[in-house]
């Protein structure tokens, strides 16, 4: 997967902006840290949901079958056969 080089300086700047909330919280001045705080989720969001990024958040269908089927298919087939028994 190809990413961008946008992406990259967005999360490097998310991160030295946190560690700028960091001083700011040692420092015990919390409401300038709140605000860098408000860039920090702002560039976040831009990140998850960048159009570039969204393609790995989609799984096909069969794939999401392949992942679940094994899990819970052996938890209903137990209930499915009794109900089967009960019904005859």
């Amino acid at each position: 997967m190809k990413i961008l080089d946008h992406v990259p300086a967005q999360l490097s700047q998310a991160y030295s902006l946190l560690l700028t909330v960091n001083e700011l919280v040692a420092e015990d001045d919390y409401n300038s840290a709140m605000a860098i705080l408000n860039d920090v989720l702002r560039l976040s969001e831009q990140l998850l949901f960048d159009p570039t990024m969204v393609a790995p958040l989609y799984f096909p269908i069969e794939h999401e079958l392949a992942v679940y089927l094994p899990l819970w298919g052996p938890l209903f087939l137990p209930l499915v056969m009794n109900l089967l028994k009960e019904w005859r």
